[in-house]
């Protein structure tokens, strides 16, 4: 008991901690950008178009330079210690960045902004790093899920808290004393943390020299599987985000000609979107993340930016006498369009970001996670570094060519991750047909192998048992398919993205008979999940047709686990045999209710045919 109550004191402040952290940073951050826009804060000349990018370059290069030693360091001492040390840098940071807004010093404040960027950069992979710590592995997901709807309320606070603090009279005192404060609290409450990590070494020794470390952890990325594509998707993200928020307060004040505050809840929005999304993303991707979101929501952002280029190219010709304020800026139609825009942006956001850092935590060895997540802090680092000088770049075009230029890369970057992921997002389309069309119930799913290659033995009620299976089962399923129907016009697209595997008889093509059962035999030692309704054909009656000995084929070529799973409630729908036609009826209810019930799993080696036949046929309730 008094290890719980040490483990609940632990992240109880652990939480205070990130959450301030978070919320000051975006103080800092958001409070400058206003001062460089409103307060025309300059230095050598350079506009705003300029320094803002520059400044949010400056916040992030620590995190490209420095994740791998902040990953080293990490994994090789005591975090509650290191945890205590980064706070306390933290204070002292913000005594430089108060220095630098009284003396109206954007030099100061840009080398308080690099330092600050060093404090999140060290403090990230302690912040992921810990809690697999703090709570137990049943609690994991649940404390993810709290820790980043924190960060977002966080950063949505000291969004508009910065942005708020900075059109104040007396912005110098205030922005100072609120940093100032934040800082102390976080400093303070990191004292009462007790060691909550075992620190088992796992390093001979942390390389200091953090070109080389930063370069070998880039090289290690490349040689990962799976991993790899987790980190490129992500940091495709904070590039796509950090050229919205990087042009958003510009776009406000240059191109529709709103105030401090309109900015300020544009930047809010954002976040808002964000926060939704992720929500989202949580309740789509019950009982495990739905990495099949990530194409998806991309092309939707694609979308959204080109409307949103749209609505700049056709904003306000003739500046005001005022910059707007809320009430003004919302009396046309169109500020309400890019508003929306913004936030639909940001929603896709949500969903494309959470599923793949839900994933990359599942796969992620123990002993590496902080590493891991520091090589995703890198590539994250780079490609918002690239976000700034695209920005840069193309600045003097408008910014209506940038948005339109980032959401074709959108475009094309949806493309390259439905090729990766297209077996996982035609599942999710599936998954939401099936229970829009079905009420289904499932019974012991749990036995069902989480991964590794495993077949699923069903019987053949209707022409809709693939797509409740598809939609209803915890993993992708690639099913084997009656040649015949795979090569159909208009379904054929489809169903390769899908990769299924068509099948014929040897009477009927002996060609495509013998490269199904090579690609069956690759796709289950690849660790694929195979579906195969061993009747061969679609029930006249209702009741179990013999099953076929084409399995035992399959299994000796490539033994592995087998599933018998029952499905009943689909006898009797218009896409079933029943009544001597399909489609061709009136449906006798709308959305049926359908059964999946896992009714035995043989282990490698061990499946029995006329057991199995058996045992489905004495399940047989149609």
């Amino acid at each position: 008991m008094q290890e719980s109550l040490k483990s609940s004191t632990n992240f109880i402040f652990y939480y205070i901690i990130q959450f301030l952290g978070a919320m000051n940073d975006n103080v800092f951050k958001n409070a400058l950008v206003m001062l460089i826009t409103f307060k025309s804060f300059e230095i050598l000349n350079f506009s705003a178009s300029l320094l803002v990018p520059l400044a949010g370059g400056l916040f992030i290069f620590p995190f490209f330079l420095f994740s791998s030693l902040a990953g080293e360091i990490a994994d090789q001492h005591p975090r509650h210690l290191l945890i205590k040390r980064v706070k306390l840098f933290e204070f002292l940071v913000m005594g430089l960045g108060t220095l630098g807004i009284f003396l109206e010093s954007l030099g100061i404040l840009f080398i308080a902004l690099f330092m600050m960027g060093l404090q999140s950069t060290l403090f990230g992979p302690l912040k992921y790093g810990s809690l697999p710590s703090l709570v137990s592995s049943r609690k994991l997901v649940f404390a993810n899920a709290i820790v980043s709807a924190g960060t977002f309320i966080a950063i949505l606070i000291g969004t508009i808290l910065g942005g708020a603090l900075s059109s104040l009279q007396s912005y110098k005192e205030t922005i100072s004393a609120t940093i100032l404060f934040m800082a102390l609290l976080g400093y303070l409450s990191s004292l009462f943390l007790g060691r909550f990590d075992s620190h088992k070494k796992n390093l001979k020794k942390v390389n200091f020299n953090v070109f080389s470390s930063t370069f070998h952890m880039m090289g290690k990325v490349f040689k990962l599987g799976e991993e790899k594509w987790m980190i490129i998707g992500m940091s495709w993200f904070w590039f796509v985000g950090s050229v919205l928020l990087t042009v958003v307060p510009l776009i406000v004040k240059e191109v529709l000609y709103g105030n401090t505050l309109v900015a300020t809840i544009f930047l809010g929005l954002f976040t808002i979107g964000m926060g939704l999304g992720a929500l989202t993303s949580d309740y789509f991707s019950k009982p495990q993340s739905e990495i099949g979101l990530v194409p998806i929501s991309c092309l939707l952002m694609s979308l959204f930016f080109f409307d949103l280029s749209f609505c700049l190219s056709k904003g306000p010709q003739t500046m005001p006498f005022e910059l707007m304020d809320i009430k003004l800026f919302y009396q046309f139609f169109m500020n309400w369009r890019v508003s929306f825009d913004l936030l639909g942006i940001s929603f896709c956001g949500g969903l494309f970001m959470i599923p793949q850092m839900a994933r990359l935590q599942e796969i992620a060895p123990s002993s590496h996670l902080s590493r891991l997540i520091a090589a995703n802090n890198i590539f994250n680092a780079l490609f918002m570094v690239a976000a700034a000088l695209f920005v840069m770049f193309l600045s003097s075009f408008g910014y209506e060519v940038i948005l339109l230029i980032t959401g074709l890369f959108c475009l094309i970057a949806s493309w390259i991750f439905y090729k990766r992921y297209s077996i996982f997002s035609i599942r999710l389309q599936m998954k939401w047909i099936a229970h829009l069309l079905y009420r289904i119930e499932t019974s012991n799913f749990e036995k069902i192998p989480k991964e590794g290659k495993v077949i699923i033995l069903s019987n053949h009620q209707s022409f809709a048992d693939w797509l409740v299976l598809m939609g209803t089962l915890p993993r992708p399923i690639q099913f084997v398919i009656d040649w015949s129907y795979y090569y159909l016009k208009g379904l054929h697209f489809w169903l390769k993205q899908a990769k299924l595997i068509p099948i014929a008889t040897r009477r009927e093509k002996v060609e495509i008979l013998e490269e199904a059962f090579r690609r069956i035999a690759h796709e289950l030692e690849a660790g694929a999940c195979l579906g195969i309704f061993p009747e061969g054909k679609l029930t006249r009656d209702g009741r179990i047709n013999k099953f076929q000995p084409g399995i035992l084929k399959v299994l000796k070529q490539t033994p592995c686990p087998v599933v018998l799973l029952k499905i009943d409630g689909l006898w009797g729908s218009i896409l079933s045999h029943s009544e001597g036609k399909v489609f061709f009826k009136i449906p006798k209810t709308f959305r049926r209710r359908v059964y999946l019930n896992v009714l035995k799993v043989y282990d490698e080696g061990t499946f029995d045919l006329k057991e199995a036949q058996s045992i489905m046929r004495g399940n047989d309730g149609v």
